[in-house]
């Protein structure tokens, strides 16, 4: 058959089923025969060819005579592209214009309108904007907006990560720069530099805006004062070592000699004495000699809390009551979080404060030791002898000092294996006092003649133990794996050995089954 009849033959049949498949008003282009899909008027599938769209020049494009809403072209030329007819004219794909589709274009849009056209979502999701494919900015839905944190909990959250400066406020010379504070469209702090002048003052003024603090750029701080002259300047009342001004003379006095004529009165002064010259003092009383200091800042910086000659940093001296030294309470009117009662050791626990008692949770004895739950630690650091929680650790890890730089006399353990077979593996109850639960584990005493490096014994001689360290068997089993690998591979050479003198056995007796086969014919033969 010859190529024309085989053109002619392909192409009535592609015929037959394009006419086939147009009979239910639908259309399908295709080398396969497919039908058309039930969604679709016209239904074009191929792997080697794509669709081709009109194309045309402007001029050509605007010839059209009624184009259709939905018609599409590709212009060639003045702005080359796919362009579709709206009913009205002719819009290009990713229009900047109203008119166009739905998008925002890098250089910019025209014709929005700020109730329709917006940049967002119209779902619950956030919006998110970066750079450099790194988050920078997030929306969140509800409306908090995150700089450098993807979960806001204000409105504007700003984050810095690498101790970056999170904000500056700047402006154009001579003018001052404000942070305004203002509720409902009403202002009601501004704090800004000083009128913009050009100095570093920090000035906050309130909605009439009347100077009511500032800080000047030698560090001099002012209330209701816009220079003040000290450190800490309120204009009418100013506070510095030398002068002593009656605030209220029923309620708080400040003087440098001490001088107070109401009992029980709260004071502040300034050492007068030549043994504490310019140490700081809150008392309660009529006058220094008498009266009872309650909390002392001496010149060195040392701070003491009942007691005026401090020996540390801070020196909190013990009054002599039956409650803690240190008492640390998160709200609750009945209970302490955190109590200190310092004696000989140092205790942490919690003070009830309705019945005056106090429970322990963790000491710190004279030596250093550590005890949480355990009031008698032996150890750098000892949990109570129970199965529960209460005595047990977690950590990701333990790390043990192992360096060789630490290490002499190192030999590696002989006879392992013969040690390994005399441990025995135990399951067991704990005692009803020490948890009561189920376990596995070893006997701390039998370990102990295997392995004494693992036990740690009671110092009475009574031939009990305290404990054993379960991690000082791992080396022994190290090397008991190795030797029971030795003897493994001993084993497996004898093996070998055996199978191939078994093999050798063996094509001897073949050889003299031969043998003997050949006689027997021999001898059935009549032979001699």
């Amino acid at each position: 058959m010859t190529l024309s009849r085989i053109i002619l033959i392909g192409a009535i049949i592609n015929l037959i089923a394009f006419a086939a498949q147009s009979q239910t008003n639908r259309i399908a282009i295709n080398t396969t025969g497919a039908v058309a899909d039930n969604s679709s008027i016209l239904d074009v599938s191929s792997t080697i060819g794509g669709l081709l769209i009109p194309r045309m020049t402007l001029v050509q494009r605007n010839g059209i005579t009624n184009p259709a809403s939905g018609l599409l072209i590709y212009q060639t030329d003045a702005s080359p592209g796919f362009y579709y007819f709206n009913g009205l004219a002719w819009i290009p794909f990713l229009s900047t214009a109203i008119t166009g589709p739905a998008g925002w274009a890098l250089t910019g849009n025209n014709g929005t309108s700020a109730g329709t056209n917006f940049l967002g979502t119209i779902d619950t999701q956030d919006l998110v904007i970066s750079t450099s494919n790194s988050e920078r900015i997030r929306v969140k839905s509800g409306g908090n907006v995150g700089i450098g944190t993807s979960i806001p909990v204000a409105i504007l959250h700003v984050r810095s990560s690498f101790g970056q400066l999170v904000a500056k406020l700047d402006n154009d010379a001579g003018q001052k720069t404000i942070l305004r504070f203002a509720e409902d469209g009403v202002t009601r702090w501004d704090i800004y530099n000083n009128n913009g002048t050009p100095d570093n003052n920090l000035d906050v003024s309130n909605a009439m805006g009347t100077l009511v603090f500032s800080i000047q750029q030698d560090g001099n701080v002012g209330i209701g004062v816009s220079a003040p002259s000290a450190k800490l300047d309120f204009g009418q009342l100013m506070l510095y070592k030398g002068l002593g001004v009656v605030a209220n003379a029923s309620d708080i006095f400040f003087d440098k000699a001490g001088l107070i004529a109401s009992e029980n009165n709260l004071w502040f002064n300034v050492d007068a004495d030549n043994n504490n010259s310019g140490s700081f003092h809150f008392s309660k009383g009529t006058e220094t000699s008498t009266g009872t200091k309650l909390m002392s800042i001496l010149n060195s910086g040392y701070v003491g809390i009942s007691t005026d000659q401090p020996e540390g940093t801070l020196h909190i001296s013990d009054i002599g009551t039956t409650g803690p030294t240190l008492f640390l309470e998160d709200g609750s009117s009945t209970e302490g979080d955190i109590t200190w009662d310092v004696n000989e050791v140092l205790n942490i626990g919690r003070w009830n404060k309705t019945t005056d008692t106090f429970t322990e949770d963790m000491r710190i004895t004279s030596s250093g030791n550590v005890g949480i739950g355990d009031n008698n630690p032996g150890y750098r650091l000892e949990l109570p002898n129970t199965a529960s929680v209460l005595g047990k650790g977690r950590a990701n890890s333990w790390v043990t000092y192992s360096s060789i730089r630490w290490k002499e006399n190192v030999n590696t353990l002989e006879d392992a294996l013969d040690k390994i077979s005399k441990i025995r593996g135990v399951e067991f109850n704990w005692k009803k006092e020490y948890g009561g639960t189920h376990d596995v584990g070893f006997i701390a005493e039998e370990l102990g003649t295997v392995l004494p490096e693992a036990i740690d014994w009671e110092e009475d001689n009574s031939g009990y133990a305290k404990g054993a360290s379960y991690s000082k068997v791992v080396p022994l089993l190290v090397e008991a794996v190795k030797d029971l690998s030795l003897l493994t591979q001993e084993q497996q050479q004898i093996i070998e050995q055996l199978k191939a003198e078994q093999i050798s056995t063996d094509m001897k007796l073949e050889t003299l089954n031969s043998q003997i086969e050949a006689l027997n014919i021999h001898f059935d033969q009549g032979g001699n």
